[in-house]
């Protein structure tokens, strides 16, 4: 049981409500922005979830894409001599 601090009523040891709450002031101070940061990522991480549509390419689809990419990649390009040419010409 807490008591006041000038109450002659307080035990050996018992604690007044001001020193009580003073004790878990810290917690309170600190909870707000705790709650208030994981309150912001499951909203995000729930709006994330409800844009992201059904996957529209398969994976098959996907490797294709990327064997066509890796093909282009190693076709050299139009002008890749251009360089060398002047430096033979001098």
């Amino acid at each position: 049981m807490l008591c006041s601090a000038p109450s002659p009523r307080c035990a050996d040891g018992e604690q007044s409500r001001a020193t009580t709450l003073g004790i878990v002031a810290w917690a309170l101070w600190l909870g707000a922005p705790v709650a208030a940061t994981a309150l912001a990522a499951i909203w995000s991480w729930w709006r994330g979830v409800r844009a992201r549509g059904p996957r529209r390419v398969s994976t098959l689809d996907a490797m294709r894409a990327h064997s066509d990419y890796l093909d282009a990649l190693a076709i050299p390009a139009r002008n890749a001599d251009r360089g060398q040419r002047a430096a033979d010409d001098d």
